[in-house]
């Protein structure tokens, strides 16, 4: 009879210390999980604002008939599960080389449905935008917003779009986190 109660004991002590060791790894694996799935979706975040980068760099370099802000309006589109409507913006700019000097802006567009108020990379001197998105700068090319440091070597007259993307990211875990993430893209073509 001694040797069955002791089996009794030692069964609900095992049971006991799996209850425990239950409790004490259960949180870990759960915030090693969420830490997966956070990294997950900025990964896709990230591949989804890539993609709309060089869609919408491919569209306005070979498209004559739709207007930068229509191919914005394109590529934005195909941002879901993102809402650029609400956190992001795009910016087109078209760049020119000149002869024996740093290119020059030629023309910069904002999309009209931007949510994030974010400045180019390219060229965040703009300060008066048209109703159509577009950048008010001056007409004579000497007198255009001239890009020092731009990562291509343009021939002179030769032209280049940038397509940007920004998109301001908020994490699932933000109550572990204190801002958001900027996720950003250029493409030049």
């Amino acid at each position: 009879m001694n040797n069955s109660l002791n089996g009794l004991r030692s069964k609900r002590s095992i049971k006991g210390m799996a209850a425990v060791e239950m409790t004490l790894v259960t949180p870990i694996i759960f915030l090693f999980l969420v830490g997966v799935w956070e990294l997950t979706e900025m990964i896709q975040a990230n591949t989804i604002i890539t993609n709309i980068s060089r869609e919408g760099a491919n569209l306005v370099s070979r498209s004559s008939s739709q207007t930068p802000q229509q191919v914005m309006e394109i590529v934005s589109t195909t941002s879901s599960p993102l809402d650029l409507e609400s956190d992001g913006v795009i910016y087109i700019s078209q760049v020119i080389g000149q002869a024996g000097g740093d290119p020059y802006l030629n023309r910069q567009y904002k999309w009209l449905d931007f949510g994030l108020n974010t400045d180019s990379e390219v060229w965040g001197g703009c300060t008066n935008w048209d109703a159509e998105g577009e950048c008010e700068l001056p007409d004579e090319i000497e007198n255009k917003p001239v890009l020092t440091g731009f990562p291509i070597n343009l021939d002179d007259g030769e032209a280049a779009y940038v397509v940007e993307v920004f998109y301001d990211y908020t994490p699932l875990t933000d109550w572990v986190y204190d801002s958001n993430f900027m996720i950003s893209d250029a493409t030049y073509l």
